[in-house]
């Protein structure tokens, strides 16, 4: 592949370039759910987490044109308390993969869009308590959980680096902090071997240096 067609198509040659970004991580310790946090959301709401889950599956189908291909930036500076993909078990026994990271946050911190984009939701549901999700074109996403304030509405125009919202423990949690996916083609992905891998795409002279 030529570098004009690598640059004329980024996200594609993104995709081609990271298509092991699901990985598990290895070694990653296990995180057991508290029972007080799982009753204060399961059974109740059973019905509603499936709603919920099937409005976001269908929200991830959108299919918009990419906005463009700026380098990302954190949604929050902060250390990184659970890592992408590591093992979680429910009271129940169930046990999943961490679909994002999680950021500490002592207090309600600003949060910012990591790159520009459509803010496809901004609401409250069961588990992910308050939380946003921008579109960023092409199947590309963003995803902003547990937040105790929204300062963003569906269908606004965001840029990187604009404050939409402050952390929180809203949803299935036991301590304050941010929870941050990236989604590719519906399929959460790491989000720091993303921003790594990205800059490559978003800044020419990794690509030629490479």
């Amino acid at each position: 592949m030529g570098f004009n067609n690598f640059f004329k198509h980024p996200v594609n040659s993104y995709f081609r370039l990271i298509s092991s970004l699901d990985l598990p991580t290895k070694k990653a310790p296990r995180l057991r759910l508290p029972a007080s946090v799982w009753e204060r959301v399961n059974e109740t709401h059973k019905d509603q987490k499936q709603l919920e889950r099937e409005l976001i599956e269908d929200l991830l189908k959108s299919e918009t044109p990419l906005k463009n291909t700026q380098c990302w930036t954190l949604p929050l500076n902060s250390k990184v308390v659970s890592q992408y993909s590591s093992p979680r078990t429910l009271p129940n026994n169930r046990s999943y993969l961490h679909s994002g990271v999680d950021l500490r946050a002592r207090r309600p911190q600003p949060i910012v869009a990591t790159a520009d984009g459509t803010i496809l939701f901004a609401n409250k549901m069961v588990v992910p308590g308050n939380n946003i999700l921008i579109d960023h074109g092409e199947g590309l996403f963003s995803r902003y959980m547990h937040l105790s304030k929204l300062l963003v509405h569906q269908g606004d125009s965001v840029q990187r680096g604009q404050v939409i919202g402050l952390t929180g423990a809203t949803g299935r949690v036991e301590a304050p902090h941010l929870h941050w996916e990236v989604v590719w083609k519906g399929r959460p992905i790491s989000p720091f071997l993303f921003l790594d891998k990205w800059r490559f795409i978003c800044n020419p002279r990794f690509a030629l240096t490479r």
